[in-house]
């Protein structure tokens, strides 16, 4: 029997509804920390580059979106989640290159951005409160590695639950 918090997070109506509650005001909140926080954040590029393509490999089946590697490495989250999120690149789709507007839905722009705020942030949280805790820039990078693993797996893991039944 199927757990029923798992059949009612896993259900498309719910999932939906839960994507646009919960991304629509974290996209604002997060323009809002951008703005304080800034955008660019090259520390670690490499490191944030290989969890952003490794995760997106074995959630979406082999398919990298190479414009949301590129944000993730130079941006901080919370930006990489806006920047990110209107452009696809993913050499091998049928469609190679979306853009919001133009072949990619406002809904599938939503989700993207939704989800990669929320599980970019909560990871940012984990981090912050652990910081301090942390000896050296080695250490940082490793638990950002540690943490950024899971939070990744379960942005793309969530993102694609959301889209899947659109395609």
């Amino acid at each position: 029997m199927k757990n029923p918090l798992v059949a009612a997070a896993t259900n498309p109506a719910n999932a939906k509804v839960a994507a646009y509650t919960i991304g629509v005001p974290l996209s604002i909140i997060g323009s809002a920390e951008i703005l304080a926080g800034g955008i660019i954040s090259t520390e670690f590029w490499a490191g944030k580059a290989a969890v952003s393509a490794g995760t997106q490999a074995i959630t979406n089946k082999g398919d990298v979106d190479l414009w949301d590697v590129g944000v993730d490495a130079i941006c901080t989250s919370g930006a990489s989640a806006l920047f990110g999120g209107p452009i696809d690149i993913n050499l091998f789709d049928e469609n190679p290159i979306k853009i919001t507007g133009i072949n990619k839905s406002l809904r599938e722009t939503s989700i993207d951005i939704g989800t990669e705020m929320l599980f970019n942030k909560a990871g940012d949280k984990v981090f912050n409160s652990v910081s301090p805790y942390l000896k050296n820039k080695g250490e940082e990078r490793l638990f950002k590695t540690v943490i950024g693993l899971p939070m990744n797996s379960i942005s793309k893991g969530t993102n694609y639950v959301l889209k899947k039944d659109e395609n």
